[in-house]
């Protein structure tokens, strides 16, 4: 069967793994290398988990050995905790695999995290004119490019856009925001770089994100972690959305003065909850930080050109 999406693809494998029909979700899995190619590490760890929670160990570890001949890798901590590949822990056979993984890992990974930048050419240099910045954050299970499209009509306004990668890496072509001290502490440091390299107007900065990168960019927003007083959250999604009771603490008295911020959603985005991201613009709203609401129609969860309309207003709204 074709999916249009892998989103599709993805939620008929998590039913039927729900459903334990692991033979028919290991062969949709192994079909879907075809169709999406560039999604091969997360196809592969299915196909690993899959096999082994369908009793074969041995093919199981052949597959996996398949994925690392291929290039995918996987962060230590999904081969190890996974209750699926329980049957394979202090399998000798597997203990090599994980050395090897490793190695890949850690090669691959060796300047993987820089940021991503978008600009004029001549502008926004040190010592010039200073560019208003736009720092965005990638969604989660991610890259940098899974999400830069949704930045790019600030860069053609003129804006300096900045596209960090997460470090919190999942598999290969998976970053995470997951753990949010790490996240601010390497966002900041980012942030501190294109002070030094770049001429910037802190006073027009917004940091921006998509899915989980957009609640990011709300939580270090509010929590004033940088300079920037406005965010723009494109289908946010993530712990924060699901339980509003997490925004209590961040807004108090405390937070900085003169926040704004415009939030994004897909009419037909099954990915987030329309229902508590309206609820979080209300309490926004009601805590003093101005925040608008914008509903693209016809438009899911992942980059469209019909975006690029809204996203504009946004830039427009919250520094005019």
């Amino acid at each position: 069967m074709t999916y249009t999406t892998f989103t599709e693809l993805y939620h008929q494998l998590q039913l039927l793994f729900q459903e334990k029909e692991y033979p028919t979700a290991i062969e949709l899995a192994t079909e879907g290398l075809a169709q999406f190619p560039d999604r091969r590490p997360v196809l592969d760890y299915w196909r690993i988990t899959l096999t082994a929670r369908n009793g074969d160990t041995g093919q199981a570890l052949a597959i996996f050995k398949d994925a690392l001949d291929h290039g995918s890798w996987f962060s230590d901590i999904l081969l190890r905790r996974s209750p699926s590949l329980k049957p394979l822990q202090e399998d000798p056979q597997f203990e090599a695999l994980l050395i090897r993984n490793q190695e890949i890992a850690e090669t691959d990974q060796e300047a993987q995290f820089p940021y991503y930048v978008l600009r004029r050419e001549g502008k926004c240099r040190s010592g010039g004119a200073p560019c208003p910045l736009l720092i965005g954050l990638h969604t989660s299970g991610g890259v940098v490019q899974s999400s830069i499209d949704f930045w790019k009509p600030a860069a053609s306004l003129g804006w300096l856009v900045a596209a960090p990668q997460s470090s919190q890496a999942l598999m290969k072509g998976a970053h995470v925001w997951d753990d949010r001290e790490i996240s601010e502490q390497e966002i900041k440091q980012d942030y501190a770089s294109l002070i030094e390299h770049y001429a910037i107007n802190p006073w027009q900065t917004i940091l921006a994100g998509h899915s989980s990168g957009g609640e990011t960019a709300i939580w270090l927003t509010l929590k004033g972690s940088l300079e920037n007083k406005y965010f723009l959250a494109i289908g946010p999604a993530g712990p924060f959305i699901d339980n509003l009771t997490e925004w209590e603490n961040l807004l108090t008295e405390n937070m900085p003065i003169g926040l704004r911020g415009y939030i994004i959603t897909g009419e037909l985005d099954d990915i987030i909850s329309h229902e508590q991201i309206a609820a979080l613009v209300e309490m926004l709203n009601q805590a003093g930080v101005e925040t608008d609401l914008e509903i693209v129609s016809g438009a899911e969860h992942d980059y469209v050109p019909d975006y690029e309309a809204a996203i504009r207003r946004g830039l427009n709204f919250l520094v005019g």
